[in-house]
């Protein structure tokens, strides 16, 4: 680690500075800072989030439903085994992962399969498979496997009963039947063999032939087997019972939409334990008897939208929630703040004006009054309402301008949409904004605000201003070179922000970020090297969403899974 840590210290700074300014890469955030091949990516289709640690003190992880990697702790990817029909579904469906002799298992809830690999298997040559029982068990959606075995066979409940299986040959044991439908979250098993059912009516322990060993209080979500007792993770928090099954203490609770119920917790060393949460991050976190503290972050960031306030903290939002971090904060550490908005919508600009950061959320029904929300919670429900009017549909960019104006684009119109001016930013009402001008939009997407109403688009692999006019609004200029030079033009996939008179551009297809100033549309500076993607400090592939607040900026570096920090030296 010390080792890499130099190597990117070295790097910091690479840029390219156009006309005496200068674009800085000075970090990432939100995963382990490794990037390209060895990063740690996520994309789940659906929710994985099974984790187990081998003595090699690497981890085995449910990376999406289709995928299986294999990590060291630090973030790398030591290998990635691809599941031969691996699906996911429904969020309260998880995965488990479990390590068995010389083999690791999967059981995927949605389908009701278990899969099977040898733990030496080659990468190259290899993939994960359905494990063929004999005879088949019909599992239901609360099924439970456990993270280790006994006496080298998986164990896994089925609803009624719990059963034995041989890793390598699919042979299935009835072990015991359940007494009565106890076991509503999960089934555990520890290193010594003994075997934990728990649920809303309580948690049993169990040895092999079916013997209850002792009975305690019920703990809500899927169980885990940690040095003193098992924990237990809910819908945003983690509950820990000890050995001797007494009453249920809460060690942490988080409303993120990260530590959610379908994760697993397995032991690393110590008091350290691997924590796999719902939508693909891994954490690493120190438990004791009274509380569970995350130290580490492993995984990439796929946020729909990135912010960035003025008090330096970086607003991510995903679907279903969001993160904030502090621009002061290391690549791997945790998010300090988590909310949970499960009807989050997939709009790619969170917008910052002065003390205020604003973003929007709505229900899944478009039929409902768009909502903007703001950043810190303190001012939530003080600055904007339910906005009312000619919503667009499916709002996609978002603005403000310094004079209190919000700009909305569509992902099926190309119309603008603007609120009613008032200077404060507070709103209530938003209308289709007249066109004026004899060049409409074709089909704007992200937004940067500017003064005096102003507002500059992204249109196809074009940058508009638009104006205010006396009878609504028109186009002021239109930007698709600054010169005569092929690396002059925009590629076709533009995102925006500004900050201040300064307007930043990731242009995704040509792997580089490009700053202007608005008033003359002279190109500033530029980081990243025009048509070559790369993973290292002052390199992208493929950078995406953008914010910016005074000369601060982040990137999200799409093709690398990252959020990259920028500052903009003039």
């Amino acid at each position: 680690m010390r080792k890499t840590a130099a190597v990117l210290t070295l790097l910091l700074g690479i840029s390219l500075a156009v006309s005496g300014a200068e674009l800085r890469c000075v970090g990432v955030l939100g995963n382990s800072g490794f990037a390209g091949a060895s990063l740690l990516k996520m994309q789940p289709g659906g929710y994985p989030g099974g984790v187990a640690v081998d003595d090699e003190l690497t981890l085995w992880h449910s990376a999406a439903p289709d995928r299986l990697e294999r990590l060291s702790l630090d973030g790398r990817v030591l290998a990635a085994f691809r599941i031969e029909g691996g699906a996911m579904g429904h969020p309260q469906h998880n995965v488990r992962v479990a390590l068995v002799g010389d083999y690791v298992l999967e059981l995927q809830m949605d389908q009701g399969r278990l899969f099977v690999l040898r733990r030496d298997a080659d990468p190259a040559e290899e993939t994960m498979k359905p494990l063929a029982l004999d005879p088949p068990l019909s599992f239901w959606y609360a099924s439970g496997l456990g993270a280790r075995g006994v006496e080298g066979r998986a164990i896994v409940d089925t609803g009624t009963a719990v059963h034995a299986v041989d890793p390598a040959t699919g042979k299935t044991e009835k072990l015991f039947d359940l007494p009565g439908r106890v076991h509503e979250h999960g089934l555990e098993v520890a290193p010594d063999g003994t075997i934990f059912i728990t649920g809303a009516l309580g948690t049993l322990a169990f040895d092999a032939g079916g013997k209850q060993l002792r009975a305690g209080p019920g703990c809500y979500g899927r169980i885990n087997w940690i040095p003193g007792g098992l924990v237990a993770l809910t819908w945003g928090g983690v509950q820990r019972l000890p050995e001797s099954l007494e009453t249920v203490q809460a060690l942490f609770w988080n409303a993120g939409q990260e530590m959610g119920r379908p994760g697993q917790v397995y032991p690393v060393a110590g008091d350290v334990v691997a924590f796999a949460t719902e939508i693909g991050p891994v954490y690493l976190a120190h438990v004791s008897t009274e509380r569970l503290d995350f130290f580490r972050r492993l995984g990439a960031i796929t946020p729909v939208a990135v912010g960035l306030s003025s008090a330096g903290e970086v607003l991510v939002g995903a679907y279903g929630g969001l993160q904030v971090w502090r621009w002061t904060d290391r690549a791997d550490t945790c998010p300090f703040a988590s909310h949970d908005f499960k009807d989050w919508l997939a709009c790619r600009q969170i917008v910052s004006r002065g003390q205020y950061t604003f973003g929007i959320k709505q229900s899944y029904r478009e039929s409902e009054a768009m909502q903007v929300w703001a950043w810190p919670p303190t001012v939530y429900g003080l600055s904007w309402s339910n906005l009312q009017g000619e919503r667009p549909p499916r709002p996609l960019g978002f603005a403000l301008t310094e004079d209190g104006r919000a700009f909305f684009t569509s992902e099926k119109e190309p119309d603008l949409y603007v609120t009613t001016h008032n200077n404060q930013y507070l709103a209530n009402n938003v209308k289709k904004a007249a066109w004026a001008g004899d060049n409409p939009l074709r089909q704007p997407t992200e937004l940067a605000g500017w003064t005096r109403g102003r507002v500059a688009a992204a249109d196809g692999g074009e940058v508009v201003l638009v104006e205010p006019t006396g009878e609504g609004y028109r186009e002021a200029w239109r930007l698709s070179s600054w010169g005569d030079q092929p690396d002059q033009r925009f590629g076709s996939e533009l995102h925006l922000t500004s900050s201040r008179d300064y307007l930043f551009v990731s242009d995704t297809q040509r792997h580089r970020v490009l700053v202007f100033d608005l008033a003359s549309r002279r190109l500033l500076a530029q980081a990243g090297t025009t048509d070559q993607p790369g993973d290292g400090f002052g390199q992208f592939t493929e950078p995406a969403q953008i914010a910016a607040n005074g000369l601060q900026v982040v990137v999200f570096d799409r093709g690398n899974q990252r959020l990259v920090q920028c500052e903009l030296k003039p």
